[in-house]
C-alpha cells in the first residue's frame, strides 16, 4: 500500500470443493512488530466456490504479508 494510506481494508478468502464449512486462519505478518490472527470459517456447503470478506486493520507504513490456511 502506498505510504500513510487507510489501514483499514478488507480481505477475501474463497474456498473451492471442501463440501462443508472450512475453518481459516488469516494471519497478517508485519516486518515489524507481532502478528495477528483472525479465525474464522467460510460455509462451502451450498456455493462451490464460497467467499468470506473479511475486515483487517494493517500496520501503516510497515512491510506486511497475509497469510491463510485452513486448520
Amino acid at each position: 500500500l502506498p505510504l500513510n494510506s487507510n489501514p483499514n481494508r478488507t480481505v477475501v478468502v474463497q474456498a473451492s470443493d471442501f463440501n462443508g464449512p472450512v475453518p481459516i486462519a488469516l494471519v497478517i505478518q508485519p516486518e515489524q512488530g507481532s502478528r495477528t490472527i483472525i479465525e474464522d470459517t467460510i460455509n462451502n456447503t451450498s456455493q462451490n466456490p464460497a467467499q468470506k470478506t473479511i475486515n483487517v486493520t494493517l500496520p501503516q507504513n510497515v512491510l506486511t504479508r497475509i497469510f491463510v490456511w485452513t486448520r
